[in-house]
């Protein structure tokens, strides 16, 4: 038979390029806005030849709920394919009780996360992990002790961000766990605005090296700093943000998560990694549009595997020993797994 054995192979091409461009989509409300994080993400990505191209929805105090029926932002969610969409929800209601956070919360978030993904299946969540008041939520403290200190307060966003994410296959940017860490480590850098509530120069500069490295999944070395932020302070940041996130991926979801995407069609595009295999049909090899590193896999019409590879930097593939006939071919890319069907003459 012509089928190919099934065995692990490694196929190794050109060299690549590894700057990589992301297209961020941002939901949330002032702790998103304040000091414009998504262009402090942008200079620090630019600054270690990367680059993000990003928009936003944030209107003062916004809750998961306002947003899931806000124009604006469903408008935005389905302008273009996202490779991120980060969700942040209001400053103090994940902190509150489990019972309400699971009535006025989680099932608002679900409903983001179904709107995002029904624009695109190949977009990856990433919940905003906020930071607590910086004397405990006052106001509320009388209904719910736990919140009345810091500490509680933080606590109580950590677990409801997480649960959030285990919940929607998504990913957890953990902001707030930098923001304690340089709290208990060093009190000299001040992270809060006087209201002691909202980021500081500081604080944004805390949630932006914390989403570079959650997105990039690379180091700050070099990182931009901006103007106003002490050198010492922003390279402890910087140093902070990268144990944080590198120290604990799997408890942050980041890169444990697999996103399935199908595409029919072999001219179809991985819209998270910007893929196109040509031609189709095909006689002797396909072509990828740009280079690939990752996984790889034919199936027949009845499921079974016939063929795996795992590819490096690579730009073609031979497949000259297939029947002709319909294939699906399935590419994992940082555990993204897009399928295409593909027709061999």
């Amino acid at each position: 038979m012509k089928y190919f054995l099934l065995l692990t192979s490694f196929y190794f091409c050109f060299q690549g390029n590894s700057q990589e461009t992301k297209k961020v989509l941002f939901i949330g409300n002032s702790y998103t806005y304040v000091n414009d994080l998504p262009n402090m993400i942008k200079q620090i990505a630019l600054s270690l030849g990367d680059n993000i191209l990003h928009d936003s929805s944030t209107p003062g105090g916004y809750t998961f709920q306002a947003h899931s029926i806000y124009g604006p932002t469903l408008s935005k969610i389905n302008a273009q394919d996202w490779d991120y969409v980060i969700l942040q929800a209001q400053s103090q209601e994940p902190a509150f009780d489990p019972a309400q956070v699971a009535v006025d919360t989680y099932p608002y978030a679900d409903s983001l996360v179904q709107d995002i993904l029904a624009n695109d299946s190949c977009s990856r969540i990433m919940f905003y992990m906020t930071w607590g008041r910086k004397n405990g939520d006052a106001a509320n403290c009388p209904f719910y002790p736990v919140i009345c200190t810091y500490e509680g307060m933080q606590y109580r966003l950590r677990q409801s961000y997480l649960e959030m994410a285990q919940n929607n296959n998504a990913e957890v940017s953990p902001v707030g766990v930098t923001w304690r860490t340089i709290r208990q480590t060093d009190t000299t850098i001040e992270l809060y605005q006087p209201d002691q509530s909202h980021p500081s120069l500081a604080g944004t500069y805390v949630a932006a090296c914390t989403f570079y490295c959650s997105i990039f999944h690379k180091p700050l070395t070099g990182a931009y700093i901006p103007t106003g932020l002490d050198s010492l302070d922003a390279i402890f940041i910087q140093q902070t943000a990268q144990s944080t996130v590198f120290d604990s991926l799997a408890t942050w979801l980041i890169d444990t998560t697999n996103t399935t995407c199908f595409f029919s069609g072999i001219n179809d595009v991985n819209k998270n990694n910007k893929v196109t295999i040509y031609p189709n049909p095909f006689n002797s090899h396909i072509n990828f549009s740009e280079a690939i590193t990752g996984k790889i896999s034919i199936s027949d019409l009845t499921g079974r595997v016939i063929y795996n590879s795992m590819l490096i930097n690579c730009k073609s593939l031979e497949l000259t020993n297939l029947f002709p006939g319909i294939y699906f071919l399935s590419m994992e890319i940082n555990n993204v797994v897009s399928t295409y069907e593909i027709i061999h003459r």
